[in-house]
């Protein structure tokens, strides 16, 4: 008999990468960026989630900045884990970004899970509950493995995803009956969609006034970039 966590996991298995559409550059521009419901009534902790921006939503969901705080240049990714542009953004273009701006102390870098579907909200969650010291490592351990998602049991997939970063299978069923992180994280994927119209995947708000969505190329971030140097 299949467990709750394990079925509700399942039950959209086959959703996780619907948004595989190679033309695009991004996942989800079909979708006129529908917000995402949860019935029942939020804890506090996730309805602050729209007051403060997506931030201070207890240790588990504040944002995890990378990247020098006071840098000149903020930028916002809104990204889904099960989205395989945003796992081409993070392989190709990414480390350009990190290595040219980030490491060197022009941008503040922030990312933000945008769910699409019930394995992304679940991987987001787990990537959440391994804290901020492994957030942006955990992130792109997934990203690499982001097939291995799609199969019988995901969650043994997640589990030996997560492993390597010292998360055992117990640590993520544990994180998956936290009811208030996942309304925090769909409270926060909300927020994106209400304040910054965001309604595909990857995409990055610069300075809170530029916009870029999919995973253009690197010259067409440090041109939205240079100009705020």
């Amino acid at each position: 008999m299949i467990n709750q966590t394990r079925r509700q996991f399942l039950t959209t298995t086959s959703l996780a990468f619907g948004a595989m559409a190679f033309g695009l550059s991004a996942c989800g521009e079909e979708s006129g960026g529908n917000r995402t419901e949860i019935s029942g009534d939020a804890p506090q902790a996730a309805q602050n989630a729209g007051e403060n921006g997506g931030k201070n939503i207890g240790t588990a969901y504040g944002d995890v900045v990378l990247g020098d705080p006071d840098a000149p240049v903020e930028i916002i990714e809104y990204a889904s884990l099960t989205c395989p542009h945003c796992a081409n953004f993070h392989a190709v273009i990414y480390p350009e970004i990190k290595e040219k701006y980030i490491d060197t102390g022009k941008v503040r870098f922030i990312f933000r899970n945008f769910v699409l579907n019930q394995v992304d909200l679940s991987a987001s969650m787990v990537v959440r509950c391994g804290g901020e010291d492994r957030f942006y490592g955990l992130t792109e351990l997934v990203y690499s493995r982001q097939q291995e998602l799609v199969g019988q049991d995901p969650i043994a997939a997640l589990s030996s995803i997560v492993r390597r970063a010292g998360m055992s299978r117990a640590d993520v069923e544990a994180c998956l009956q936290d009811t208030e992180l996942q309304k925090a994280i769909i409270t926060a994927r909300n927020e994106g969609s209400d304040k910054y119209t965001v309604n595909a995947t990857p995409t990055f708000i610069i300075n809170g006034k530029d916009t870029i969505v999919g995973a253009q190329s690197f010259d067409q971030f440090a041109s939205a970039i240079d100009k705020y140097l």
